[in-house]
């Protein structure tokens, strides 16, 4: 077999941010089974027509392309670019084709697969998915042929299933399965520490309005007038602005001892610390997976999230630890002060959920054999 990858956000030596989740997955699908050829076409979006471009890499070809992403537009934009691209790529010959986003390379993936009368598969991602449909009126008849007609449907983000469907209009039965990105984890890891007291929480400061860390820290002085205190290690660098403004709330809510800004650390650090935690907060609003939630978990730590984001949706069979469904003040300190009275319950949940096996789903040999088993029934 010989499956094409599209990913906008993959790591092919531009500079365009991405992310390392699909380079994960197919380096772990190459290593379970070297008879299965996977080549990467990564695209990357510009609004300036001369910034356009193609090379080439160590995993496959790296595409700058035009387009606009505002209605009426949009879907024209990835046609064109789908025609061209289903030339130049023709001589290569692939089995099947992987749109790794349902509204942007689902759509190029659709396309190609019609030229090359190929089956596709489509991940489903929340954040970015949900955006695209909600601002792109004039697709919703594109983005519903797409899901429906693909040969499969990986759902990175399952707690987005409900919403994708009521959006678009339709239901999907059959051929899916929810998926997994790879975490850096210990799934059964032991010796964790009985006594925690601090807890933490991880963020770039330039995303600090979407991972609710303002009003967190209002929360956590709420909580302290009503007699509770608890501390928070805050990990994380970035915009200086940002981080002056965290300064400046935490003096004035006479909360020095009891938040402190660590800085960025080198993620060995960053685990060893969340193994010494007593749980993490991260209400983080449109979170299309969220690693370090599992990571935290595998660390033994409760988890304080959004509900309907993140890793909402793979752990249903016990709480562990509180979700919110807004970042108002009002909302975390109820959560907080939940999370601190019932901490043994959740505590033992995290525990159980590890003895028993259930965070090998986020691991790369899992996921591998899982990817393969689905593409292998699809081709």
């Amino acid at each position: 077999m010989k499956i094409l990858h599209i990913h906008q956000d993959y790591p092919d030596g531009r500079p365009f941010p991405h992310t390392k989740a699909v380079h994960h997955l197919i380096k772990a699908a190459q290593q379970q089974d070297a008879s299965t050829m996977h080549f990467v076409l990564s695209v990357n979006r510009t609004s300036n027509p001369f910034k356009v471009s193609f090379k080439t890499f160590k995993q496959g070809v790296s595409i700058v392309y035009w387009a606009i992403p505002l209605p009426f537009l949009y879907a024209p934009s990835l046609f064109f670019w789908a025609w061209l691209i289903a030339r130049k790529l023709k001589r290569c010959e692939f089995t099947a084709v992987h749109g790794h986003k349902l509204t942007s390379e689902g759509v190029l993936a659709y396309r190609l697969s019609k030229a090359w009368k190929v089956p596709y598969l489509v991940s489903v991602r929340g954040g970015s998915d949900l955006h695209n449909i909600g601002r792109l009126a004039d697709c919703k008849k594109l983005f519903s042929k797409v899901y429906q007609q693909a040969a499969f449907v990986f759902w990175v983000s399952p707690w987005a299933k409900a919403s994708v469907e009521q959006k678009l209009g339709v239901e999907r039965v059959d051929k899916q399965a929810r998926f997994a990105n790879i975490c850096q984890i210990d799934p059964q890891l032991k010796d964790l520490p009985v006594e925690r007291n601090q807890y933490l929480t991880v963020l770039s400061f330039h995303q600090y309005q979407r991972k609710g860390i303002m009003p967190l820290i209002e929360a956590i002085s709420e909580l302290k007038q009503a007699g509770t205190q608890i501390e928070l290690n805050v990990c994380g660098s970035g915009n200086d602005s940002v981080k002056q403004q965290l300064i400046e709330l935490i003096q004035s809510l006479n909360l020095e001892n009891q938040v402190k800004l660590l800085g960025q650390l080198p993620h060995d650090q960053l685990l060893q610390l969340m193994k010494k935690s007593k749980g993490f907060l991260l209400p983080a609003k449109n979170e299309t997976f969220g690693m370090a939630y599992i990571e935290a978990l595998s660390c033994g730590c409760p988890i304080l999230y959004h509900q309907n984001t993140g890793v909402d949706g793979f752990f249903d069979a016990f709480p562990l630890g509180v979700k919110v469904s807004e970042q108002s003040i009002g909302e975390l300190f109820v959560a907080l002060r939940q999370l601190e009275v019932q901490y043994p319950l959740y505590k033992a949940n995290v525990q159980k959920l590890i003895n028993q096996g259930y965070l090998k789903e986020f691991t790369a040999d899992y996921a591998a054999n899982h990817y393969l088993t689905h593409l292998k029934q699809v081709v």
